[in-house]
Protein backbone atom coordinates (compact mmCIF):
# COMPACT_ATOMS: atom_id res chain seq x y z
CA UNK A 1 0.00 0.00 0.00
CA UNK A 2 2.92 2.21 0.93
CA UNK A 3 4.27 1.78 -2.64
CA UNK A 4 0.80 2.69 -4.17
CA UNK A 5 0.38 6.09 -2.55
CA UNK A 6 4.02 6.75 -3.09
CA UNK A 7 3.42 6.24 -6.82
CA UNK A 8 0.22 8.19 -6.81
CA UNK A 9 1.91 11.06 -4.51
CA UNK A 10 4.69 10.58 -7.41
CA UNK A 11 2.46 11.34 -10.53
CA UNK A 12 0.36 13.98 -8.74
CA UNK A 13 3.47 16.02 -8.02
CA UNK A 14 4.97 15.61 -11.74
CA UNK A 15 1.45 16.42 -13.21
CA UNK A 16 1.93 19.49 -11.82
CA UNK A 17 4.91 20.50 -13.49
CA UNK A 18 4.47 22.55 -16.81
CA UNK A 19 7.45 21.42 -18.65
CA UNK A 20 6.02 17.20 -18.19
CA UNK A 21 2.97 16.49 -19.69
CA UNK A 22 1.98 13.04 -18.04
CA UNK A 23 -0.97 11.17 -19.11
CA UNK A 24 -1.97 8.10 -17.12
CA UNK A 25 -4.65 7.34 -14.17
CA UNK A 26 -3.68 8.59 -10.69
CA UNK A 27 -5.34 4.96 -9.42
CA UNK A 28 -3.56 3.05 -12.29
CA UNK A 29 -1.97 0.57 -9.60
CA UNK A 30 -5.48 0.62 -7.17
CA UNK A 31 -7.39 -0.50 -10.22
CA UNK A 32 -4.71 -2.66 -11.45
CA UNK A 33 -4.33 -4.50 -8.21
CA UNK A 34 -8.44 -5.23 -8.30
CA UNK A 35 -8.37 -6.82 -11.88
CA UNK A 36 -5.58 -8.74 -11.19
CA UNK A 37 -7.66 -9.96 -7.95
CA UNK A 38 -10.92 -10.39 -10.46
CA UNK A 39 -8.38 -11.94 -12.75
CA UNK A 40 -7.31 -14.60 -10.41
CA UNK A 41 -10.34 -15.30 -8.52
CA UNK A 42 -11.92 -16.99 -11.89
CA UNK A 43 -9.33 -19.46 -11.70
CA UNK A 44 -8.32 -19.72 -15.03
CA UNK A 45 -5.56 -21.97 -15.46
CA UNK A 46 -6.70 -23.34 -19.02
CA UNK A 47 -6.78 -20.81 -22.11
CA UNK A 48 -5.65 -19.51 -25.31
CA UNK A 49 -4.83 -15.93 -25.80
CA UNK A 50 -3.74 -13.98 -28.99
CA UNK A 51 -1.56 -10.77 -28.70
CA UNK A 52 0.42 -8.23 -30.47
CA UNK A 53 3.42 -6.79 -29.54
CA UNK A 54 6.73 -5.11 -30.94
CA UNK A 55 9.15 -7.93 -32.41
CA UNK A 56 12.49 -6.68 -30.85
CA UNK A 57 13.60 -6.03 -27.14
CA UNK A 58 14.01 -2.95 -27.73
CA UNK A 59 10.82 -0.58 -27.37
CA UNK A 60 11.59 1.20 -30.35
CA UNK A 61 10.81 -1.70 -33.01
CA UNK A 62 8.64 -0.65 -36.05
CA UNK A 63 7.51 -4.49 -36.23
CA UNK A 64 4.67 -6.05 -34.35
CA UNK A 65 4.09 -9.24 -34.07
CA UNK A 66 0.93 -11.63 -33.00
CA UNK A 67 1.51 -14.53 -30.89
CA UNK A 68 -0.85 -17.26 -30.26
CA UNK A 69 0.23 -19.07 -26.97
CA UNK A 70 -2.02 -22.14 -24.94
CA UNK A 71 -1.99 -21.65 -21.24
CA UNK A 72 -2.50 -25.12 -18.85
CA UNK A 73 -2.00 -25.25 -15.05
CA UNK A 74 -0.72 -29.24 -15.90
CA UNK A 75 1.67 -28.55 -18.76
CA UNK A 76 4.36 -25.68 -19.53
CA UNK A 77 2.83 -22.70 -21.95
CA UNK A 78 2.94 -23.14 -25.70
CA UNK A 79 3.39 -21.27 -28.32
CA UNK A 80 0.69 -22.28 -31.07
CA UNK A 81 1.31 -19.57 -34.20
CA UNK A 82 3.94 -16.47 -34.30
CA UNK A 83 3.39 -13.92 -37.36
CA UNK A 84 5.08 -10.99 -38.15
CA UNK A 85 5.89 -8.81 -40.77
CA UNK A 86 10.19 -9.24 -40.25
CA UNK A 87 10.16 -13.02 -40.43
CA UNK A 88 14.19 -13.26 -40.86
CA UNK A 89 15.04 -11.93 -37.40
CA UNK A 90 11.88 -14.39 -35.85
CA UNK A 91 12.57 -16.71 -33.08
CA UNK A 92 11.21 -18.00 -29.59
CA UNK A 93 13.45 -15.84 -27.18
CA UNK A 94 11.60 -12.82 -28.44
CA UNK A 95 8.32 -13.93 -26.99
CA UNK A 96 8.08 -11.37 -23.76
CA UNK A 97 4.61 -13.04 -22.73
CA UNK A 98 3.94 -16.79 -22.14
CA UNK A 99 0.44 -16.25 -20.02
CA UNK A 100 -1.51 -13.25 -18.85
CA UNK A 101 0.21 -13.34 -15.42
CA UNK A 102 2.80 -11.93 -17.63
CA UNK A 103 1.65 -9.17 -18.69
CA UNK A 104 0.26 -8.38 -15.36
CA UNK A 105 3.35 -8.77 -14.15
CA UNK A 106 4.90 -6.37 -17.12
CA UNK A 107 2.17 -3.79 -15.82
CA UNK A 108 2.98 -3.44 -12.41
CA UNK A 109 7.24 -3.09 -13.65
CA UNK A 110 6.25 -0.44 -15.62
CA UNK A 111 4.80 1.38 -12.96
CA UNK A 112 7.86 0.83 -11.12
CA UNK A 113 9.81 2.02 -13.84
CA UNK A 114 8.19 5.32 -13.75
CA UNK A 115 7.99 5.73 -10.53
CA UNK A 116 11.85 5.72 -10.75
CA UNK A 117 12.12 7.70 -13.54
CA UNK A 118 9.78 10.61 -12.05
CA UNK A 119 12.25 10.20 -8.91
CA UNK A 120 15.74 9.85 -10.35
CA UNK A 121 18.37 11.17 -8.85
CA UNK A 122 20.18 12.68 -11.11
CA UNK A 123 17.97 16.08 -12.06
CA UNK A 124 19.00 16.24 -15.65
CA UNK A 125 17.36 12.84 -16.18
CA UNK A 126 14.23 13.95 -15.01
CA UNK A 127 14.36 17.42 -16.52
CA UNK A 128 15.09 15.32 -19.71
CA UNK A 129 11.70 13.70 -19.89
CA UNK A 130 8.92 15.75 -21.87
CA UNK A 131 5.58 13.59 -21.62
CA UNK A 132 4.81 10.17 -20.32
CA UNK A 133 1.85 8.40 -21.25
CA UNK A 134 0.52 4.83 -19.49
CA UNK A 135 -2.72 3.42 -19.63
CA UNK A 136 -4.41 0.05 -19.65
CA UNK A 137 -7.94 -1.12 -20.67
CA UNK A 138 -9.07 -4.36 -18.85
CA UNK A 139 -11.27 -6.64 -20.66
CA UNK A 140 -15.08 -6.34 -18.91
CA UNK A 141 -15.95 -10.11 -18.94
CA UNK A 142 -12.65 -11.33 -18.04
CA UNK A 143 -10.74 -8.75 -16.21
CA UNK A 144 -7.12 -8.95 -18.17
CA UNK A 145 -5.40 -6.31 -19.71
CA UNK A 146 -6.71 -6.30 -22.79
CA UNK A 147 -4.68 -3.01 -24.18
CA UNK A 148 -1.71 -1.50 -22.39
CA UNK A 149 0.33 1.44 -23.96
CA UNK A 150 3.22 2.74 -22.86
CA UNK A 151 5.30 5.57 -23.86
CA UNK A 152 7.58 8.69 -23.16
CA UNK A 153 9.53 10.84 -25.12
CA UNK A 154 12.96 12.24 -23.76
CA UNK A 155 14.66 14.89 -24.86
CA UNK A 156 18.08 16.05 -24.32
CA UNK A 157 20.99 13.97 -23.23
CA UNK A 158 20.90 10.21 -22.42
CA UNK A 159 19.29 7.94 -24.68
CA UNK A 160 16.49 10.39 -25.99
CA UNK A 161 13.68 10.01 -28.28
CA UNK A 162 10.60 8.58 -28.34
CA UNK A 163 10.08 5.13 -26.62
CA UNK A 164 6.76 2.80 -27.28
CA UNK A 165 5.53 -0.07 -26.06
CA UNK A 166 2.00 -1.85 -26.92
CA UNK A 167 0.75 -5.03 -25.97
CA UNK A 168 -2.72 -5.60 -27.51
CA UNK A 169 -4.81 -9.05 -26.04
CA UNK A 170 -6.39 -9.78 -29.94
CA UNK A 171 -8.51 -13.23 -28.49
CA UNK A 172 -8.81 -15.18 -25.26
CA UNK A 173 -10.60 -18.57 -25.25
CA UNK A 174 -10.52 -20.40 -22.10
CA UNK A 175 -11.44 -23.67 -21.99
CA UNK A 176 -11.73 -27.15 -19.78
CA UNK A 177 -9.14 -30.47 -20.00
CA UNK A 178 -11.72 -33.61 -19.14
Amino acid sequence: MKKIFAFVFAISTFTACDKLNVEMDENLLLIHAEKCALWDAQSYENYIFTYSSPLYEASWSAYYMDVKIAVSKDIESKILEVHSDDVRNLNDRLIPFMSIQDIFDYIEDVSHTIDWMLHASDPQYRKDIKSLKFTVKYNEQYHYPEDVIFTYFRGGGYDGGLKNFRIKILEFTPYTIE
